[in-house]
């Protein structure tokens, strides 16, 4: 995402990306693009400074998500325009496999574990609206995973990392655990790779425009100006991020291009 705003915001704009591990960002080659290490939990941003302000998949992961988005807020100039993702894992106590729901049950136990909350992406849409913003719209969807699929290796990463974790919760064993990222890799054979299956989780989107200004129709993209940031904050209780070894940006961009946000503006 933090790449490809970089062409519409134009060599006049600016683009800036966060996060508490910038090494990622640091990759972006783009003349109008700046990596800053910054941790939105408890780091404020340069106020009134931006055009458009967009998070994803970061709130699950902080003690207080409305702390974070009021500093979102804070640094958008009058006439911006905030656009905050996260998910819902409610959706998983759904799936047909209870080994897929165990592993998913135990590795939001190790983010709750270090204060995070990735059953609380319902209550993002009432956080925002109580903002003082004006034109605060939502739009949930479901997640289709698929065994193999690139988000299906997202998670399966993501349980590798805080395996230990996992199996001390007692949501699986150890060979339980094995034969849950066995699934998410397509190899035994339950869920066919790269079919359609009910998804396992929700996107919550929500935007929010600030006193006032029309706004364009859901749907027809966002009117990005010339100055925008993008907030990362991906931590594990281990110390190690989610997905380490490969590219973020890589599931960060194949969902934000499905992704058809509503959208609100800030005076």
């Amino acid at each position: 995402m933090a790449r490809w705003l970089s062409a519409p915001v134009g060599a006049d704009g600016r683009v800036v990306g966060t996060d508490i591990d910038p090494r990622f960002l640091e990759e972006i080659r783009e003349p109008n693009f700046e990596a800053w290490k910054h941790d939105i939990a408890i780091d404020d941003l340069p106020t009134g400074e931006f055009d458009l302000v967009h998070t994803r998949w970061v709130l699950q992961h902080l003690a207080d998500p409305e702390a974070a988005i009021r500093r979102m807020i804070a640094a958008l100039r009058p006439g911006g325009w905030l656009l905050v993702e996260g998910m819902d894992f409610f959706p998983i106590h759904t799936a047909p496999s209870q080994l897929y729901i165990d592993l998913m049950v135990g590795l939001a136990g190790v983010i709750a574990s270090s204060g995070g909350n990735d059953f609380g992406g319902r209550a993002l849409p009432a956080i925002v609206a109580k903002q003082g913003l004006s034109n605060v719209q939502a739009e949930g969807d479901f997640a289709v995973l698929n065994a193999g699929s690139p988000m299906a290796e997202f998670f399966r990463l993501s349980a590798l990392q805080v395996r230990d974790g996992i199996v001390r919760s007692g949501a699986v064993a150890t060979a339980q655990f094995d034969a849950a990222i066995a699934l998410l890799e397509g190899l035994l054979g339950l869920w066919p790779r790269w079919r359609c299956r009910e998804g396992p989780k929700t996107a919550l989107i929500g935007a929010a425009k600030l006193l006032g200004n029309s706004h364009p129709r859901a749907g027809r993209g966002l009117p990005v100006r010339r100055r925008a940031i993008i907030i990362t904050r991906v931590a594990l209780p281990t110390g190690r991020r989610i997905g380490s070894g490969r590219r973020p940006s890589v599931f960060s961009l194949q969902r934000s291009e499905q992704a058809r946000p509503p959208i609100t503006n800030r005076t």
